[in-house]
């Protein structure tokens, strides 16, 4: 089961093209755990929420279409920081927030558990100015942390406080026990009316207080996302940012509980809605397994290979060049969806609730789709849930955009296998540059 989320500098489109175009791929699907750090990752199953969100705005989960995102497959053990290859000091956004503008804590709203549990690792935390409170509660020190989640267990009359502690900052632990932590923490971690805190690093010597809406952090994190991709590729050519949230996540508290929030931009999600049924359709005209190559799993300089191939009965190169022309076809669709949609300014939000039907039970869960930038640079961190629900539309507007999305990627995914079929021949293989992948064996620890 893995536990955590984080992003990494190499896009999975990227990688999907790297592992079929070298007949080999990674089918790992891993279950959304509840902590975490930002690729975003696996196609999950995360929650239930109960509550309604303003003007009826919200709809049901099962009004939608399942969707897996393609770039939220994987989850990499949380860590101190993201591990940028390439650190651009000058990127580094500093807008002197103050806590009057993100409002300083209330330890009434606290539970009397984190209140002495805080105080037995910081004693003189109540005794510091609002402004150092406010900067040690979004930098919480991992030590720190570990020590506060053991006194809650303790509190809570947990066996085997030290060693589930430390299986927490490994995350090790159950996801309903996680689940519990993280909501005992968050209005720790939080800032804000809701205790709101994003679930990604930052970049080095970054926090939450550096950005006043959510517009400044999309902004930051696309021109970071940029930058890592320039380092790893240099032919990448950096795009415009037009709105780049896509299967975001953050937490905070809503109706008293622990709420987890994926965030996304209008078109990305109904890009996923659409690839997810190319995918589907894909898979119907060409079966297709993964399996392990021969050096798959073998250790050489303290790395393992990562060796896992394409088994499509002869049809291996077919299956590849009909991906590769549909990822492209995708890629366009999704930066002139993201011209029209921006184009209209609608500054809306649509709210889904019960997002992942599969979720551990108990778990409360929101997604929350902004139509454009204009939406991002309305709300702000401090007030996020009502500057979102203060914004809420129906979902039809945007169901009408992903059914004609699907629509038109079916369309062209059939097109394209009937034509590759017209010129297959299963004696002509084109030449690949085998490519060897090798991976710390720590890498997928949290998976299952």
């Amino acid at each position: 089961m893995c536990k955590v989320r984080a992003k990494s500098t190499l896009g999975i489109r990227q990688l999907d093209n790297a592992y079929l175009s070298h007949s080999s791929g990674i089918t790992s699907t891993c279950r959304d755990g509840p902590r975490g750090s930002s690729l975003q990752s696996c196609a999950t199953a995360r929650g239930s929420a109960s509550d309604t969100t303003a003007n009826g705005a919200a709809v049901r989960s099962h009004d939608l279409p399942p969707v897996t995102t393609r770039r939220n497959r994987f989850r990499i053990a949380r860590g101190v920081g993201r591990q940028w290859t390439l650190r651009r000091v000058d990127l580094h956004l500093t807008f002197n927030m103050t806590t009057t503008q993100f409002g300083d804590l209330n330890p009434s709203d606290w539970s009397a558990e984190l209140r002495r549990a805080v105080i037995s690792v910081r004693s003189d935390f109540f005794g510091l100015s609002a402004q150092d409170r406010l900067r040690y509660r979004v930098k919480l020190p991992e030590a720190d942390r570990q020590a506060i989640v053991a006194a809650l267990l303790k509190a809570h009359r947990r066996a085997g406080v030290g060693v589930l502690a430390c299986g927490e900052s490994r995350d090790q632990v159950a996801v309903q026990l996680q689940n519990q932590i993280n909501e005992w923490l968050q209005p720790l971690i939080g800032i804000g009316a809701d205790a709101f805190s994003f679930n990604e690093h930052f970049h080095p010597g970054q926090s939450l207080i550096d950005f006043p809406n959510l517009l400044a952090y999309d902004q930051n994190d696309h021109a970071l996302q940029e930058d890592a991709r320039s380092a790893i590729d240099p032919d990448h050519v950096r795009t415009p940012y037009a709105g780049a949230l896509h299967g975001t996540w953050a937490r905070c508290m809503r109706g008293g509980r622990l709420c987890y929030l994926t965030l996304s931009m209008a078109a990305s999600r109904a890009l996923d809605v659409s690839q997810n049924a190319a995918d589907e359709e894909i898979e119907r005209l060409i079966p297709h397994r993964f399996v392990s190559g021969p050096k798959h799993g073998h250790e050489e300089g303290g790395l393992v290979h990562w060796d896992q191939r394409v088994d499509a009965a002869g049809y291996e190169h077919l299956l590849e060049e009909l991906r590769r022309r549909v990822w492209q076809f995708e890629a366009g669709r999704f930066r002139e969806l993201q011209h029209e949609v921006n184009e209209q300014q609608l500054g809306s939000t649509f709210l889904v609730e019960d997002p992942y039907p599969a979720a551990a039970p108990g778990e409360q869960n929101l997604l929350i789709v902004f139509s454009d930038p204009s939406a991002l640079e309305r709300v702000r961190l401090a007030s996020f849930l009502q500057d979102c629900a203060s914004m809420a539309q129906p979902y039809d507007w945007l169901r009408q955009i992903e059914a004609r999305e699907t629509e038109r990627v079916l369309q062209y995914v059939n097109e394209q296998h009937l034509q590759l079929l017209s010129t297959f021949d299963p004696k002509v293989r084109p030449l690949r540059r085998r490519r060897r992948l090798m991976m710390n064996p720590k890498t997928f620890d949290d998976l299952a």
